[in-house]
């Protein structure tokens, strides 16, 4: 008997073993599988009391380089599905030039072209937002343009007794805007733009 209940024993430690040894193996491949934990630079920060950006001005300026095109899917509720298409036509050390053409969903050319001068920590700027109301937290994100680990910005604002939440996922290969930026009014979707493609 005793023999009996020793096998029985050490049949569950392996067991035990063998599943502890699935678990860590299982969970080290998710890992990998996952997305790279990181923290944007605290030097990002713009102001007192401000989240810090995913990117600085530097780093900017390099991920836009001159030639850089980027084609943006644009969701209004209640309207006509827009395609926007930016280029930056011009860039140096303190700025650069963007012309950006907007087209309906039959290729059409609306409007006429605008053309933006802006400076790199302007550009920066666009992403600093109060730290109360700011949550940062990386996740993979997919559009059109593909799959990319990125910081995923959650603003939270109450207007008129209303929660605006502003989601904005920026790429941590892709330094420029962001590759899908959502908000929502009490839940709802009131806009969205998806990045199709960027490239030169």
């Amino acid at each position: 008997m005793k023999d009996k209940n020793y096998g029985i024993n050490l049949r569950a430690v392996l067991l035990a073993l063998i599943g502890i040894v699935v678990l860590c193996v299982f969970g080290a491949a998710g890992g990998l599988a996952g997305v790279e934990t990181r923290k944007p630079a605290k030097a990002n920060r713009m102001e007192s009391g401000h989240a810090p950006t995913p990117f600085s001005a530097e780093e900017i300026r390099s991920g836009c380089p001159k030639g850089r095109k980027i084609v943006f899917q644009v969701e209004m509720f209640g309207k006509p599905l827009l395609f926007r298409t930016t280029e930056f036509v011009s860039a140096d050390e303190e700025g650069t030039v963007m012309e950006t053409v907007t087209a309906g969903a039959d290729g059409k050319q609306l409007g006429k072209r605008q053309m933006v001068i802006a400076k790199w920590k302007e550009l920066q700027a666009h992403a600093s937002f109060p730290g109360d109301r700011t949550e940062i937290r990386t996740e993979k994100h997919t559009t059109p343009a593909g799959t990319f680990d990125c910081w995923l910005y959650t603003v939270k604002e109450t207007k008129k007794g209303k929660t605006n939440v502003k989601r904005l996922w920026f790429a941590f290969s892709l330094p420029g805007p962001p590759v899908c930026y959502e908000e929502t009014a009490d839940g709802q979707l009131t806009y969205r733009l998806i990045m199709l493609k960027t490239g030169r």
